[in-house]
C-alpha cells in the first residue's frame, strides 16, 4: 500500500508536477543513444543529448547557465546546476541504464553542459512574476506567471483578461514558493469588493483603494528600465495589523511564498533577500541606516550591485535589484529620499473584531480565486484608461500615478479622494519625519509655539533661544548652533518646514551698526504650507503681515513729562580717556560671560546652576 501524504499547495497527494519533468523522457531517449556513441562518457553524452532535446535548451540568464523548458504558453528556466536540474538528469541518467550514479557524477556531468553554453548558449531575456507581451509595443499587454496545470497562460490586454494557449518566446525564473494566480468565472456575483474590504477593516476605504491600486500596479508593470516600484510603507501603533495588511497583499497576488521577515542588517542582507523573492515584506523597521535606506531606494528605481565572485581576483556577479517593497514600522524612517519613494498607509483600530489573524487568512483563501479575479479584472480595466486620465498625486513615480487615476476612476470614484489621500498622507508623513529626526527643528518650534515671538539681531536671537529652550527643556538639541551665523544657516535650511508647523521666518535688513534683524513668531492655525499666505512687500506700500499671523502683545506706554530747558545742564562734562578705557573693559568683561554661554550645552546641570549664579554676582 502506496504512502499518502499530505502536500502543501495542493490536495493531489501525488504532489504537483513541475514543468521540467516533461523533459525526462525526451532526455532519457536521448541520453541512451548518446552514451553509446560516447563510450559511456556521461558528460559529454549529457552535452550532445542537451543539444538534441526538442522541448528545452541550455541557455544564458545574466551569465548563468540556465535550463530552459516549455511550459505551454510560455517557458520556464532554472539553474543548470540547481537541484531542479540535477534531479532531472539523474533521474533520466538511471532510465537511461547509467549504474553507480552519484551526485558529484551528476554535477560533474552539468558543468561540462555549462561549459558548452558559455560559449554557445543564447543569451535568455528570464523574467519574474511577469512580462510584456512585446517589448517594443507594451499596449499589447502583459502577460502573468500563472503556472496552471493545463499549460495556459494569463494575459492582460485590451482592458480584458485573458487565458490564451497560444504559445510565446517568454520565458519566467521558475520560483515554486510565489504560488501563481487564477483567473475563474462567476466573479461578478460574489460582491468581492465588500469582502475583501471587510479583511481590511483597519483601513479606510480610501486606504483600502489605494492598496488594491497598488497590487494592481505590481501586476501590470513588469521591470523595465526607468519605472519605479512605489514602497508600500505602513505604519501605526502596535497591534493595528500592518503586518496582517502586507500578508494578505502577497496572497492576493499569488506570492504566498513571499515571508514577512525582520529588517535587514545591511545591504548584504538586502541583496540576499532580493535574489529569492520577487516582493519584499519587512516588519518592524524601526532604524534604518542610511546604507540601508539606500539600497532600498535601489530596489525601488531598479540597480545593479556588483560583487566579487568568491575564490576568484576579477570575475564579478551581477544582481539586479528591481522589485516592490511593503515595510511597517510604527515610526516614519528618517531619510528623506526613502521618505518620498513611498506610499504611506496608516493603519487604525480594526472595525471588525476577528478571533485571530488566521481567521482572516481563512477567510482570504476561501475567496482567493474570485477575490483575484476581480482583482485581475479591474487592473485589466485600469490599463486600458491609461491614456484618458488625469494624475494629481504627488509620487515620485509619475507611472504609479497615472495607474491610481486610472483604477479610481474603473471603481467610480470621480472626485480623486484617493490620489487626494495619497498626497496628503505623504505630506503629513514628510512633516513629521523631519519633526521626528531633527531635534533642533522640534525644539525650535515648541519654543516658539510657546512664547510666539523672538525678534532682535541674529545673536540676540540666538542667546534668547539658547536661553528659553535651557530653561524649558533642561537641555539643548544635539545639533544646536554654536553661533549666530550658524542658527541663521540652519533656520534658512528649515524655513519651509518651520512654516508647515506655524513658525514663521522673517530676516533682513542690512549689515551696520543695528545689524541684522531676524524674527521668530508663531503663525496660528498654520498646518500645510498652502495655509501661509507669502508677504511679498513693494515700494509702493508700508510693510505688513497678513492678518492671521498678527499677534497681540500687551505694552504699556507712559507718556513723558516735558522738560524745562532751565532745568537742564549746559555744563556736560565729556567722559575723559582714561575713565573711556574703564568703561570699556568693563564692558569687555560682561560681553564675554554672554559668549561664554554657547558653551553651556557641554556642562552638566550642577556647572549650568554654578555659572548662572557667577554670572548674576
Amino acid at each position: 500500500m502506496a504512502l499518502s501524504i499530505r502536500t502543501k499547495s495542493s490536495k493531489n497527494k501525488t504532489g504537483p508536477k513541475t514543468p521540467f519533468q516533461r523533459v525526462e523522457s525526451h532526455l532519457k531517449v536521448m541520453l541512451t543513444q548518446a552514451l553509446k556513441e560516447n563510450e559511456g562518457k556521461l558528460g559529454d553524452s549529457l552535452a550532445q543529448a542537451m543539444q538534441n532535446l526538442p522541448n528545452a535548451a541550455v541557455a544564458l540568464d545574466n551569465s548563468t547557465p540556465v535550463l530552459v523548458v516549455d511550459g505551454g504558453t510560455t517557458n520556464y528556466s532554472t539553474s543548470l546546476n540547481g537541484q531542479i536540474s540535477q534531479a532531472v538528469v539523474a533521474k533520466a541518467a538511471r532510465a537511461a541504464g547509467v549504474k553507480g550514479l552519484t551526485v558529484k557524477s551528476v554535477e560533474k556531468a552539468l558543468e561540462t553542459v555549462s561549459l558548452d553554453a558559455v560559449l554557445e548558449g543564447a543569451d535568455a531575456d528570464v523574467n519574474i512574476f511577469n512580462a510584456y507581451i512585446d517589448v517594443d509595443n507594451k499596449s499589447k499587454g502583459v502577460a502573468l506567471d500563472a503556472r496552471s496545470s493545463d499549460g495556459r497562460g494569463l494575459v492582460l490586454a485590451g482592458g480584458e483578461v485573458l487565458l490564451s494557449d497560444k504559445e510565446t518566446d517568454i520565458t519566467f525564473r521558475y520560483a515554486p514558493n510565489n504560488g501563481h494566480l487564477q483567473y475563474v468565472s462567476g466573479w461578478e456575483q460574489q460582491d468581492i469588493p465588500s469582502k475583501l474590504q471587510e479583511l481590511f477593516s483597519n483601513l479606510s476605504y480610501g486606504q483600502f483603494v489605494a492598496i488594491m491600486a497598488y497590487a494592481g500596479f505590481i501586476l501590470s508593470h513588469p521591470r523595465a528600465d526607468g519605472l519605479t516600484y512605489p514602497i508600500l510603507y505602513l505604519h501605526g501603533n502596535a497591534g493595528s495589523g500592518k503586518t496582517t495588511v502586507a500578508r494578505l497583499v502577497a496572497m492576493l497576488l499569488g506570492l504566498n511564498g513571499t515571508k514577512v521577515k525582520t529588517q535587514p542588517k545591511d545591504i548584504r542582507d538586502l541583496i540576499a533577500t532580493a535574489s529569492h523573492n520577487y516582493m519584499l515584506c519587512f516588519d518592524n523597521c524601526g532604524r534604518i541606516s542610511d546604507e540601508l535606506a539606500n539600497g532600498m531606494c535601489s530596489v525601488a528605481t531598479g540597480g545593479t550591485v556588483d560583487g566579487r565572485k568568491l575564490y576568484t581576483n576579477v570575475d564579478l556577479v551581477e544582481t539586479l535589484l528591481h522589485q516592490p517593497m511593503i515595510l511597517t514600522a510604527i515610526k516614519f524612517p528618517k531619510q528623506y529620499d526613502l521618505c518620498t519613494r513611498s506610499i504611506f498607509i496608516k493603519a487604525g483600530k480594526p472595525r471588525i473584531t476577528y478571533a485571530s489573524d488566521t481567521e482572516i487568512y481563512q477567510k482570504l483563501s476561501a475567496i482567493l480565486p474570485y477575490a483575484q479575479s476581480w482583482l485581475l479584472s479591474m487592473t485589466a480595466k485600469a490599463m486600458a484608461m491609461l491614456d484618458d486620465v488625469s494624475s494629481i498625486a504627488k509620487f515620485r513615480g509619475g507611472d504609479f500615478n497615472t495607474f491610481l487615476a486610472a483604477f479610481e476612476t474603473v471603481l467610480g470614484i470621480t472626485d480623486q479622494s484617493v490620489q487626494q489621500g495619497v498626497n496628503k498622507a505623504q505630506e503629513e508623513a514628510l512633516n513629521m519625519q523631519a519633526l521626528e529626526h531633527d531635534e533642533l527643528l522640534a525644539s525650535i518650534i515648541t519654543i516658539v509655539h510657546q512664547e510666539k515671538l523672538f525678534t532682535g539681531g541674529p545673536t540676540q536671537v540666538h542667546k534668547m533661544l539658547h536661553s528659553a529652550i535651557m530653561s524649558e527643556m533642561r537641555r539643548l538639541p544635539s545639533n544646536w548652533p554654536q553661533n549666530a551665523s550658524a542658527l541663521s544657516t540652519k533656520l534658512n535650511r528649515m524655513k519651509e518646514q518651520l512654516e508647515k508647523h506655524g513658525v514663521e521666518v522673517i530676516s533682513g535688513g542690512t549689515r551696520g551698526t543695528n545689524g541684522r534683524k531676524l524674527t521668530l513668531r508663531a503663525i496660528e492655525n498654520a498646518q500645510n504650507v498652502e495655509d501661509i499666505i507669502p508677504h511679498e512687500p513693494s515700494f509702493s506700500e508700508p510693510l505688513t503681515y497678513p492678518e492671521s499671523a498678527l499677534i497681540e502683545v500687551n505694552r504699556v506706554v507712559e507718556e513723558l513729562p516735558e522738560l524745562d530747558p532751565a532745568d537742564m545742564d549746559d555744563d556736560f562734562d565729556p567722559l575723559n580717556e582714561s575713565e573711556m578705557d574703564q568703561l570699556m573693559e568693563e564692558y569687555e568683561r560682561v560681553t564675554s560671560k554672554f559668549d561664554s554661554a554657547s558653551k553651556w550645552h557641554e556642562m552638566t546641570q550642577a556647572e549650568s546652576d554654578a555659572a548662572t549664579s557667577a554670572f548674576l554676582g
